[in-house]
């Protein structure tokens, strides 16, 4: 599969965990009996999260190494995440 649609791929998948852990984050701190206490479709376990992470900055770092000077934009975007992700970031980002 090629890079965009990895990249589109991964960004979903981040979309639908975040939605899993917010409805997650909702329930009852002690469920009730009646109450399902299965995690909700789609909320990935913490390796399987890092991993994506780790997976999105790779693909966003490989559309910096491509000539993305019609879309300036886009750079100072992933500068910002870079900036905030700090040394989590899995590979340092070239300005």
């Amino acid at each position: 599969m090629p890079w965009p649609a990895r990249l589109h791929e991964a960004v979903q998948t981040y979309r639908t965990h975040q939605q899993a852990d917010r409805e997650y984050r909702m329930r009852a701190a002690i469920p009730g009996p009646q109450e399902d206490t299965r995690p909700p479709a789609g909320l990935l376990a913490p390796v399987a999260f890092d991993r994506l992470v780790h997976d999105m900055f790779g693909l966003i770092g490989h559309a910096l190494d491509i000539n993305l000077h019609d879309h300036i934009d886009i750079v100072e975007d992933v500068q910002i995440l870079y900036k905030k992700a700090g040394p989590a970031s899995p590979r340092a980002l070239e300005t």
